[in-house]
């Protein structure tokens, strides 16, 4: 698991050449945090997102300052780790 999170993080920075992600939608809901989870939950995990994992992801991303633009990417990036990291998008069917 540290592996695939490692892998995340290294992948939503996003380094020059790398992947690039539009994350405009995350964006305009970094000032609402719930409303921001609970889209990447609908999006990432077909709305599967228990409600524990959920109010952990709020609370750790809600923690983070947004006083400028590096800021408020930080903050999307980081809901977006947690979600891809949760155990309802890890989940196989």
């Amino acid at each position: 698991m540290p592996g695939y999170v490692n892998f995340l993080q290294r992948t939503l920075r996003a380094a020059p050449g790398g992947v690039r992600f539009d994350v405009a939608g995350e964006l305009a809901l970094v000032d609402d945090v719930p409303a921001l989870v609970d889209r990447l939950s609908l999006h990432l995990t077909n709305g599967a997102m228990s409600t524990a994992t959920r109010d952990e992801i709020v609370a750790a991303v809600a923690a983070l300052p947004i006083s400028n633009d590096a800021q408020k990417l930080t903050r999307v990036r980081t809901a977006l780790l947690l979600t891809l990291a949760s155990p309802e998008f890890i989940v196989q069917k």
